[in-house]
């Protein structure tokens, strides 16, 4: 375990050291890795938004593992959003925050000590988003994420599923039955869910198997062409091309029950 959690901080301290916080945004924009994700993810919080914002002026949002900032950088234009981050990499924060001043928006940096403990609380949404797989106890992060909800409030999870190749930084492994069943023991109500994302597989599974230069070079030119399609024609040719390969994320939109 201690060897997984040093590797994933290495890498990750790796990937984000820049001095170009500007890239973040571009990143956002242009990376299929990104995209993939966050487009997805966007969709099940903005119902959470639309959901709360009747009754909430302010509601409070924590990206738990917000890395490239990808989702903030979208949500950000709700007023009535109040953004909070957390990564394991403080370079990641720092340039964040930078890339948040330069379109004069907020973003607010939360502590986690040793046993999980959130530094906020009473948030109204918290996104774990490709997370969970890297943590040393999953069950144990959960709980704390309950601790830290409003009554009402809403978990929304994103895993990796049916993966192509093995991660050396992901701890464990998920489908919807042990997922949706660790999500119920922690105290949630899970409320809806879904698979997605097949042109990662393809890409991953393809890549894996052509190693000439050229050809990944187009695989390259690949991933920005969908990483710009609109997730609509996105999804249609998945359904149309891609039906042979397996979804690769699984999403679970879940809520901390209102006590009576």
């Amino acid at each position: 375990m201690k060897g997984t959690k040093e590797l994933n901080k290495r890498h990750y301290t790796d990937v984000y050291n820049t001095s170009m916080p500007i890239l973040y945004l571009l990143r956002g924009f242009i990376s299929f890795d990104q995209k993939s994700k966050m487009r997805l993810n966007v969709e099940y919080i903005k119902s959470c938004i639309e959901e709360l914002s009747p009754a909430n002026k302010n509601i409070k949002l924590l990206d738990y593992g917000c890395g490239w900032g990808s989702l903030l950088l979208v949500l950000s234009k709700y007023k009535n959003l109040k953004l909070f981050c957390f990564d394991i990499v403080d370079e990641a924060i720092m340039n964040l925050k930078a890339v948040m001043s330069y379109r004069h928006k907020v973003v607010h940096p939360v502590s986690i000590d040793a046993e999980l403990n959130i530094s906020i609380n009473n948030l109204n949404i918290i996104v774990c988003s490709h997370v969970l797989e890297h943590v040393d106890d999953d069950y144990k992060l959960l709980l704390k994420f309950n601790d830290a909800l409003s009554s009402g409030g809403y978990l929304f999870v994103n895993v990796p599923i049916n993966e192509v190749w093995d991660d050396p930084k992901h701890i464990r492994k998920y489908d919807q039955d042990t997922l949706l069943l660790l999500l119920e023991s922690a105290g949630f109500k899970v409320l809806t869910y879904s698979e997605q994302d097949r042109w990662t597989a393809f890409i991953l599974s393809q890549e894996s198997k052509l190693k000439k230069k050229y050809i990944l070079m187009l695989f390259r030119i690949l991933r920005l062409f969908l990483a710009l399609m609109p997730l609509k024609v996105l999804r249609w040719s998945e359904m149309i091309m891609l039906k042979q390969y397996d979804c690769q994320q699984l999403l679970v939109l879940s809520t901390k029950p209102i006590k009576n």
